[in-house]
């Protein structure tokens, strides 16, 4: 894997969704809850591109809705190994790598959503915390955004414009 693409809070908004699947082009897209996939529009694209989705759910996440879109409903946290670093996806059950049942360790990437609110921040265990941000209901006076993990950097960017929110190289 060359690249992660990491994104949140989608909240059943079509356009964000696939203007997501065409950034990330062949590469993984984590969507970090809060997916509501609302429309069976969200069927027929969710099964046509050729993106590894690998999700979490979220608290607005209805299994009935999956259901109706044809989508698997997705367990509330996942873990995957990305250049030896261990990563954690939640939306925002658990809330904070401290809490986490998987123990992380210096240089794992600890990944949740549900606040709206974009962050990207080495905390004083050396463990990465990430949060891309909203899709589609930003908050805090931020732009929509996304995140792109690569081997030896994390940036957050704008969905719109993709000017660079935050960065960290590690």
């Amino acid at each position: 894997m060359k690249k992660l693409f990491v994104c949140s809070d989608i909240h059943g908004d079509y356009f964000a969704f696939h203007k997501m699947i065409q950034l990330a082009q062949d590469n993984p897209l984590i969507i970090a809850g809060d997916l509501v996939p609302s429309t069976s529009s969200f069927e027929s694209f969710f099964h046509q591109n050729n993106n590894e989705l690998i999700m979490v759910s979220g608290n607005c996440d209805i299994s009935y809705d999956f259901q109706l879109a044809g989508i698997y409903y997705p367990p509330q946290l996942r873990e995957l190994d990305f250049n030896n670093r261990k990563i954690i996806i939640t939306h925002g059950d658990i809330f904070s790598p401290e809490v986490c049942p998987i123990k992380l360790s210096k240089g794992d990437i600890f990944i949740s959503g549900h606040t709206h609110r974009p962050k990207l921040f080495l905390n004083s265990k050396n463990i990465i915390e990430l949060n891309p941000g909203s899709t589609s209901r930003p908050r805090g006076g931020f732009p929509p955004s996304y995140a792109v993990i690569e081997k030896h950097e994390i940036k957050i960017l704008g969905l719109e414009d993709e000017l660079l929110i935050y960065s960290l190289e590690y």
